[in-house]
């Protein structure tokens, strides 16, 4: 890091910093701090206005109930550091190190980020409104109960990142590949994940109706307990999906590769599954009224207590398929090798309906 010359101010803040001052109720306004040495600052209600920050050590310093406009950040150090309270209005952080920063209920509009690293950093209640993230690093990043309305995240590296209870229109982070994630308790109606690498990714308690998710990869997602209404996802490739207690009601997955994936006790009414791979997948309990399964693989695939109500079947491999207690009336099974599929097994059906017969009372 460059060393800079001391100037009156940059000497005084440093004089303040080593006797463990807080620095408090300051303006700066149009200053330019270059390579100088903030570490373990305390700033509380100042006002940093067309300020430069370039090449300053700023690790463990705290920042709060702070303002800063139109100021820059250009490869400056602020790891471990803490922000509380602070307003952000066009400002620029570039190449700046802000790993394992916390920042609790922050405000941000219109500032940008490239080439920033948020590595292991926590963003509490924060709202970020029209920022630009360029480049950055959010491996192990957490987004809790913040508002990220309008903000845009490209060309990042997302593993890993965390979003809790955020509200997010439209989705910001475009990346493709967006593996890994973990995306809790948000309403991502109507996002579009077309062709995105979802793979690994765990969605909790999400709301991700009418999303379009057409030639995206699922592998081993975990979508568990989400609403999928009417989610467009043809031509997905989602070997081991989880998708246990979904509503996928009117969807449409065609020619998607579904194998190894687990639907249990999902709502899957009306829903299209034409042309898919779904061997040795896992469909029992699924509501499947009037869903469409032309001409799909359900080899060693386990259908026991479906409903398949006026499902269509047609054209189906189901060599080995287990159709225990499924519930069929104006079931088309046309084509299919029904013949060859297991079906219900008496003993498991009696023992299924068995109830311990109640105490004698003496």
């Amino acid at each position: 890091m460059t060393t800079a010359p001391v100037t009156q101010l940059t000497e005084a803040l440093q004089f303040q910093i080593k006797s463990d001052e807080e620095i408090l109720d300051r303006v700066f306004q149009k200053e330019t701090f270059s390579g100088t040495d903030l570490a373990v600052a305390r700033f509380s209600n100042c006002r940093f206005e067309q300020c430069r920050f370039e090449q300053c050590d700023l690790r463990e310093s705290v920042f709060a109930t702070c303002q800063f406009s139109d100021s820059q950040f250009i490869r400056c150090d602020f790891e471990s550091s803490q922000w509380l309270k602070n307003e952000f209005t066009r400002c620029l952080f570039t190449e700046s190190d802000l790993k394992q920063n916390q920042w609790l209920a922050c405000e941000w509009l219109h500032s940008q980020f490239n080439k920033t690293n948020f590595l292991h950093a926590s963003f509490e209640q924060n709202s970020l409104e029209q920022c630009q993230f360029t480049g950055c690093h959010f491996e192990h990043t957490t987004f809790f109960e913040s508002d990220l309305t309008q903000c845009s995240s490209t060309d990042g590296m997302t593993e890993r990142l965390s979003l809790y209870q955020c509200k997010m229109h439209p989705f910001p982070f475009t990346e493709e590949r967006l593996a890994k994630l973990l995306i809790a308790e948000a309403d991502l109606t109507g996002v579009d994940f077309a062709k995105r690498d979802l793979s690994m990714t765990q969605f909790m308690d999400c709301i991700l109706n009418n999303i379009r998710a057409d030639g995206a990869t699922l592998v081993q997602t975990n979508l568990s307990g989400c609403k999928l209404n009417k989610a467009q996802m043809n031509g997905v490739q989602a070997t081991g999906v989880l998708m246990s207690g979904c509503e996928l009601n009117d969807a449409t997955l065609n020619n998607s590769q579904l194998d190894q994936a687990s639907f249990q006790n999902a709502q899957m009414n009306r829903t299209q599954l034409k042309n898919c791979r779904l061997e040795m997948s896992q469909l029992s309990d699924v509501q499947l009224q009037q869903a469409d399964l032309a001409n799909s693989v359900l080899t060693y695939s386990d259908l026991s207590n479906a409903n398949l109500y006026q499902a269509v079947l047609t054209g189906c491999e189901l060599t080995r398929c287990n159709l225990h207690n499924v519930k069929v009336e104006d079931t088309d099974w046309t084509g299919s090798n029904k013949q060859d599929a297991l079906p219900t097994d008496e003993k498991r059906l009696k023992a299924a309906l068995w109830q311990k017969p109640s105490a004698r009372q003496h």
